[in-house]
């Protein structure tokens, strides 16, 4: 086995860092006008040492998983007290490690909605009420949401459909 350091640079951390200050502060990148240039900012801490963000993040979980701002109208804040930017303001963390399935729910073209007390988008809807999102989407949009959601699939050819997981059909009729 060769004895080698891989170099910062090359880790997946150290270019999800160079991805945000770039997309953060370079006016010529392609999307710096949805995220720079919308306000998003990065804390100062990180900004002035590439080694407080590489400990604040850590290592990343996995291959399929990328840095995302749990609120996406604030910027990458680290939260810490010792940060001369998050500190006085008690800025809370705003970053996370997502898998690009929890990036595509986050986003805000992911359409949520909200029925029974639950707020999910219509494909984790579509899933939890066992039918194809195009179909559910076409529903809400044509019935309005509690028809939508009462209403069961029609019958499969073939092979009988599982029962949805929540809500049982019968449970949403009687409500």
């Amino acid at each position: 086995m060769p004895n080698y350091v891989i170099p910062r640079s090359a880790t997946p951390e150290y270019r999800a860092y160079s991805s945000i200050r770039t997309r953060c502060l370079n006016p010529n990148h392609p999307t710096f006008h949805k995220i720079g240039g919308c306000g998003v900012t990065i804390c100062a801490r990180w900004l002035a040492d590439v080694d407080a963000f590489l400990a604040d993040v850590g290592r990343r979980p996995s291959d399929r998983h990328n840095l995302i701002r749990i609120d996406t109208q604030k910027g990458y804040w680290c939260g810490k007290r010792a940060c001369p930017e998050c500190g006085p303001k008690k800025r809370k963390p705003n970053w996370r490690w997502a898998t690009s399935r929890e990036q595509r729910r986050h986003s805000s073209q992911c359409r949520l909605v909200a029925f029974r007390g639950r707020t999910l988008c219509i494909k984790d809807w579509a899933a939890v009420l066992r039918i194809n999102h195009l179909t559910l989407l076409k529903r809400i949009n044509v019935w309005g949401i509690r028809r939508a959601f009462s209403t069961p699939p029609p019958p499969r050819r073939g092979r009988p459909r599982k029962p949805p997981v929540f809500p049982t059909w019968e449970r949403v009729r009687n409500d």
